[in-house]
């Protein structure tokens, strides 16, 4: 009875450095943390002629939403300026 206990008392030993092992060098999914997309885009009004502009705060891309909200238009920037 004794060596039985000594072999199953072991035989966890032995596992459960295994899995400790296991659990160190396994690969580590990266997730990547940062402002959710949803947090990119900011929107302003424009009282004067009723188009708002949308500023994408990552890349620094404007787009001009047109007054009854069915187009879209990229405005191009000039890098030289």
């Amino acid at each position: 009875m004794n060596k039985i206990k000594q072999i199953v008392i072991g035989m966890c030993a032995a596992f459960g450095i295994l899995v400790a092992i296991a659990g160190f060098t396994g690969n580590q999914n990266s997730t990547e943390c940062g402002v959710p997309e949803s947090h990119e885009w900011q929107m302003f009004t424009s009282n004067s002629n009723n188009m708002d502009y949308v500023f994408n705060k990552k890349t620094g891309e404007v787009r001009l939403v047109s007054e009854n909200r069915k187009k879209l238009i990229k405005l191009k920037v000039d890098e030289n300026e």
